[in-house]
């Protein structure tokens, strides 16, 4: 059954679960943000407006996740 922590990133499912299969037994946790360390540091490669270049911990990165999120399901 699906975390519905996560219910609000749905949009971004085949992402998060693509990571975390490639991922595999390297790592514990079910979902993608349950395996993203708390002081992660993700460096942005592409040119978002309105996104950052680097994005600092888990936090942050939900935060942003969810707005992306909000974009893909208007578009």
């Amino acid at each position: 059954m699906p975390n519905p922590n996560y219910a609000a990133y749905e949009a971004a499912a085949p992402y998060f679960d693509l990571v975390r299969r490639a991922l595999g037994d390297l790592v514990d946790g079910e979902h993608f943000f349950d395996i993203v360390a708390d002081d992660v540091v993700y460096e942005v490669l592409y040119d978002f407006p309105g996104w950052p270049c680097v994005i600092q911990g888990r936090a942050q990165g939900s935060e942003l996740g969810l707005t992306g999120v909000n974009g893909l399901r208007g578009a």
